[in-house]
């Protein structure tokens, strides 16, 4: 194998010099060895050495007294540092005493070996100008010793002056012909740069070891750094912490092999504040096919993802008022029952058993009304994209009860769920896809009645196979098939069915947006969707998801008997601007042996625990309150008292949720209306692990 280069490798860590050495050898090079800078010195003063790779902390010795000792041995020589994560400034100041580069341990090696041969090609330049400026000194003392001869000369002397003035003539015109060409290059790099300076999108140029050497001022205007803030630095400084370092691996690997990256950044400007952005990362690569830098165009599309957000949310709430109607007559039923049986509760006094059996009436119609409430808020609150794996029957079937009680009568549902099968989704847009795909059939089949089928079955993908011209990887996937017997579609209206804004409905009934939507949500879950539909004959759209490898790790567990409830004698403040809620909270938990503090303000609360917070073993607080929300009060609480254990309970909000409510310190959140039982278990729990 031919030798590469020789290279000299200085560590106090014996096995980061036989690992290196090993990959280096095994990679052409000839690779000497030393533990500390006295023996590198030793083998500097017997051997000849291209590169040398240095350690910064060493006993005896540092890398950076190693350096200066070892260039001065060998003028060609290359240094390298590597250094721990506390070494950067160390590292710093021995490339400005030489070194050409350097590396943050645990070291890649492919990148040591680019550093490497940059400093062979450093050390060929350094010897081809020592060369050349010798050429020079040659060509001087020619040049002074054919002017003797030119004095010495002097009958020859217009014969030489007219050659020499024929030459200057041809160079002339070569270089006006060379000048000609530079002012057109000129005014082509003159174009481009102005292009570059007013272009919209960020424009970043790096060198080929990432090091920012030019930003646009549109990078200035969208990130908030000015240019003498970035030039010289690492784009890391953009770092959103959104990504992991796969991602970034992935990216660099990309453009260091000479290919393009194209993808999706989200970057922090100066203030903090989040920006996501189009980029296109592409090597620039010289003549010799050497890449010599880096050059990133990025295009923030914030608002653009922003104003998409809002089209769902405004989808969502387009359905929620096409199922208005249905909603409202299923709570008038939920009412009426309630009412009813409160009433024959009033007569029913004196038997026991016929009163307990209206009061679980009425209990069955609240828990209706619960799970109703809690569906049109998990439907139609905006919340995060969060994938989880899930049973997508569980939700069809939650998407049907909701559908049930907002469809009139002359719309039948007939299900038929045979899958049980996970897959990774996010359930609220999957609860999405049921009911815009179930409005879109109501709308079919508004006119006559008819039926709507939905099934939910496990298909297999083989090889090859294609799904009407929708190439999908072999597999095991869901199909849901969502179908009427409406009105149909011809092959046109098929055609531009999921085109954004396409709509069939009449002016003010809908934004076109349902079915788009629907294909936007298949396709990011891995999924494809297609329709069949003929006029007269209906419309059925098929939904493919990917099934999840992992669905055994979720398989639901066992139902256990609830343990009997547990009082005790401890204190509680509670803080609930209901005063009915107060009312039943304080009586509740004094049926089970435990003081209680009622407070209607949270400032009150605030002031009583802040008086005496050794009173108080434990809150329970509303999350909606006039003058201090019950996140507040938690915060002010926690600060006096760090382990008291907290409850927050809350009716609806958009600010806070079970998994923001836990980062805040808070133990436990609980929607409204409450359930008692789990509400005293987690308490006593609570309690328990104090």
């Amino acid at each position: 194998m031919t030798d590469r280069g020789r290279l000299l490798i200085v560590d106090d860590e014996c096995e980061i010099l036989d690992l290196m050495k090993g990959l280096l050898q095994g990679d052409g090079f000839t690779v000497f060895t030393a533990e500390s800078g006295l023996r590198a010195l030793e083998l500097l003063n017997d051997y000849s050495v291209d590169v040398m790779i240095t350690d910064i902390r060493m006993p005896g010795m540092d890398g950076i007294e190693l350096i200066v000792k070892a260039m001065k041995q060998q003028p060609y020589l290359q240094c390298i540092v590597a250094t721990g994560h506390g070494d950067i400034d160390t590292a710093i100041k021995a490339m400005k005493l030489g070194a050409i580069n350097y590396f943050q341990k645990p070291i890649n090696i492919n990148e040591v070996i680019i550093a490497v041969e940059n400093g062979l090609e450093r050390i060929e330049l350094k010897k081809q100008v020592q060369y050349k400026n010798e050429q020079i000194l040659q060509i001087n003392s020619e040049l002074k010793d054919a002017n003797d001869k030119l004095e010495r000369r002097v009958a020859k002397r217009t014969e030489t002056l007219n050659n020499l003035n024929s030459k200057l003539i041809k160079k002339n015109k070569a270089h006006l012909k060379t000048e000609v060409q530079l002012r057109k290059r000129e005014k082509e790099l003159a174009r481009l740069a102005m292009a570059v300076e007013n272009a919209a999108e960020d424009v970043i140029v790096t060198d080929s070891y990432g090091i920012v050497e030019y930003v646009n001022p549109a990078f200035e205007h969208i990130t908030g750094y000015s240019s003498t803030e970035v030039i010289g630095q690492n784009p890391n400084i953009l770092k959103s912490g959104m990504h992991d370092q796969e991602f970034y691996q992935d990216l660099w690997s990309t453009i260091i092999s000479g290919k393009i990256w194209r993808g999706i950044i989200v970057n922090r400007k100066k203030d903090g504040t989040l920006i996501e952005e189009d980029s296109t990362i592409s090597p620039i690569i010289d003549n010799a096919d050497k890449i010599i830098g880096f050059v990133a165009v990025k295009r923030d599309i914030s608002e653009q993802i922003k104003l998409e957000e809002m089209l769902r949310q405004s989808q969502k709430m387009e359905a929620i008022g096409t199922l208005a109607g249905g909603i409202a007559h299923d709570f008038n039923n939920i009412l009426s029952v309630i009412s009813g049986y409160a009433g024959l509760a009033r007569e029913d006094m004196g038997d026991p058993e016929m009163l307990a059996n209206d009061i679980e009436e009425i209990s069955i119609a609240a828990d209706r009304a619960t799970g109703l409430v809690r569906q049109i808020l998990t439907f139609s609150r905006k919340s995060e994209k969060i994938k989880q794996i899930l049973q997508v029957s569980l939700i069809v079937k939650e998407g049907l009860k909701m559908l049930r009680s907002s469809l009139p009568a002359t719309i039948e549902i007939k299900p038929d769920i045979a899958s049980a099968a996970y897959v990774l989704a996010d359930p609220v847009q999957i609860q999405q896809i049921v009911m815009n795909l179930g409005t879109n059939a109501y709308h079919a089949m508004r006119e006559s009645g008819g039926i709507l089928n939905v099934s939910l079955k496990d298909y297999e993908i083989s090889d090859a196979e294609m799904i009407l011209e929708q190439k999908l990887s072999p597999g095991r996937y869901q199909l849901l098939s969502i179908s009427d017997t409406g009105t149909g579609m011809n092959n046109e209206t098929k055609a531009k069915i999921f085109d954004p804004y396409f709509t069939t409905k009449n002016l003010g009934e809908g934004t076109g947006l349902g079915l788009a939507v629907v294909h936007g949500i298949v396709e990011s879950h891995g999924g494809a969707i297609v329709v069949e539909s003929e006029l007269g004959q209906g419309a059925v759209f098929h939904i493919y998801l990917p099934v999840n490898d992992e669905e055994d790790l979720h398989s639901q567990s066992m139902q256990m008997e609830p343990e009997p409830l547990i009082g005790g004698n401890e204190s509680i403040m509670i803080v609930d601007d209901e005063k009915a809620n107060l009312k039943l909270l304080s009586k509740f938990f004094q049926r089970q042996g435990y003081n209680v503090s009622v407070y209607s303000e949270g400032d009150k609360a605030f002031r009583a625990f802040q008086n005496n917070p050794c009173d108080y073993d434990l809150v329970i607080t509303d999350m909606t309150m006039p003058n201090m929300t019950g996140t507040e009060l938690s915060g002010k609480l926690l600060e006096i008292s760090p382990s008291i254990p907290i409850i927050l309970c809350s009716g609806f909000s958009e600010q806070v949720n079970r998994e923001k409510t836990l980062e805040m310190g808070i133990r436990e959140y609980f929607e409204k209306p409450l359930n008692l039982d789990m509400l005293i278990r987690a308490v006593r729990k609570m309690l328990d692990d104090r």
